[in-house]
């Protein structure tokens, strides 16, 4: 990933193009195809506040297809209106949290919600409040992968998904989690 960054930022990466060609690209797709927005970043804001004349153009752009993506902007009251009306229109955006707690709050201002959770313990079924809460499917079946379960592409459902903590710095992470 970070040698991706480096390329773009020295103007070296062969595929690089602005707001509207990424939109020409996303309404080229084929009607109903899954694909995701931001494998890092996030929307596109101004000091936390999501632009929503960008989202509304990346939302019509996936008209017909099933977009998704993660947010960790604040979940201020504009910010949830314009997730909300994304999730609304097709286009899956999701809460990225950083406790059970925050799943809590995303999920009762009627947001998909996601969260990082140590490897090392027994994944919870349920936050505080009681959501149901899903290990991601692909990183405990050998046989599933992202392209096959689809579970963060569903704006509507009825659990928070969780990640369990994995990488290079997942030892980090988990200690991180637990305290």
């Amino acid at each position: 990933m970070r040698m991706h960054w480096d390329k773009v930022s020295n103007g070296t990466q062969a595929n690089v193009t602005d707001w509207a060609g990424l939109c020409d690209y996303i309404q080229s797709l084929p009607a109903g195809q899954v694909w995701r927005h931001n494998q890092a970043g996030d929307l596109p804001h101004v000091l936390g506040m999501i632009n929503e004349e960008l989202v509304n153009q990346l939302v019509d752009s996936n008209s017909g297809k099933r977009g998704y993506t993660y947010t960790h902007h604040k979940l201020s009251p504009s910010n949830v209106s314009i997730l909300k009306d994304a999730n609304k229109k097709g286009f899956t955006v999701n809460a990225s949290c950083e406790s059970l707690e925050q799943v809590d709050a995303a999920m009762s201002l009627g947001l998909p919600a996601v969260v990082v959770i140590p490897s090392d313990k027994e994944a919870p079924k349920t936050t505080p409040a009681g959501n149901q809460v899903k290990v991601c499917p692909a990183q405990i079946q050998d046989d599933m992968t992202c392209a096959k379960c689809k579970l963060c592409s569903v704006s509507n459902r009825s659990c928070a998904v969780a990640f369990l903590a994995h990488g290079n710095k997942s030892k980090e992470i988990n200690t991180s989690l637990s305290s």
